[in-house]
C-alpha cells in the first residue's frame, strides 16, 4: 500500500483481548478511526476520476510485484542466493 495506490485510516493501537485470537496474549490490534474513514470515502466520491485514476496505479502496482510472475522471480533471487551460501 502506498499513497498513490490507497488511502490509509487513521488508528490507535489497543491490546489485543485476551482470549480473542490464538497466540494472541500481548499482541496489539490496529482499531480503526470512522470518523477518518468517512472522511476519506467522501474524498474518493468526491472526485471519481482521482479514484479511478488510483484504482489504475492500484493494478499495475499489483501486477507488477504481486503477479506470479513477480513472484517467482522473487523466488528464484532467494534461491540463487541461498544455492550460493551451500
Amino acid at each position: 500500500m502506498t499513497p498513490e495506490t490507497s488511502r490509509l485510516v487513521d488508528y490507535k493501537l489497543i491490546p489485543v483481548a485476551e482470549g480473542a485470537y490464538l497466540f494472541g496474549e500481548g499482541q496489539v490490534w490496529a482499531d480503526p478511526s470512522v470518523d477518518h474513514a468517512v472522511k476519506l470515502i467522501g474524498q474518493l466520491m468526491d472526485d471519481p476520476a482521482e479514484t479511478r485514476a488510483m484504482g489504475q496505479r492500484a493494478r499495475r502496482h499489483m501486477h507488477t510485484h504481486f503477479s506470479t510472475r513477480a513472484i517467482g522471480l522473487r523466488y528464484t533471487a532467494r534461491l540463487e542466493e541461498l544455492a550460493a551460501l551451500a
